[in-house]
């Protein structure tokens, strides 16, 4: 009887080192490009592109010589095809985005991290 649990104890903790050694697959950003793909086809784009120098969901600072998009009489940044790189930490969406982020939205204008912004 020992030797059956001895032998599933190891059997146990190997499998679960494997599993914690393996880990979960790393998940690729997408491109740009490819995010643009997945918008439907009528999906006006937005010229939006800078800085995020800060802010929150209520609001994000944008800075950095870019150019904002005007809709119906409003700014717009978490708009169809926007750019935007993080320049200081900020927390969108409850998600932490660090400095050198890349950012757009996708097709339902949440936002997403994409590799890049060609």
């Amino acid at each position: 009887m020992k030797k059956i649990i001895v032998l599933l104890t190891v059997t146990l903790f190997l499998a679960v080192s494997a599993t914690i050694m393996a880990g979960s697959p790393v998940k690729k950003s997408l491109t740009y490009s490819q995010v643009l793909k997945t918008y439907p086809a009528d999906a006006k784009l937005c010229n939006t592109t800078g800085d995020i120098m800060g802010g929150n969901d209520q609001g994000i600072t944008v800075g950095g010589g870019g150019s904002i998009s005007i809709g119906k009489g409003q700014i717009e940044y978490q708009c169809s095809g926007t750019k935007l790189t993080v320049k200081m930490k900020v927390t969108l969406e409850g998600k932490t985005y660090k400095p050198g982020t890349k950012m757009t939205v996708d097709k339902n204008l949440k936002w997403i991290e994409v590799s890049s912004c060609e």
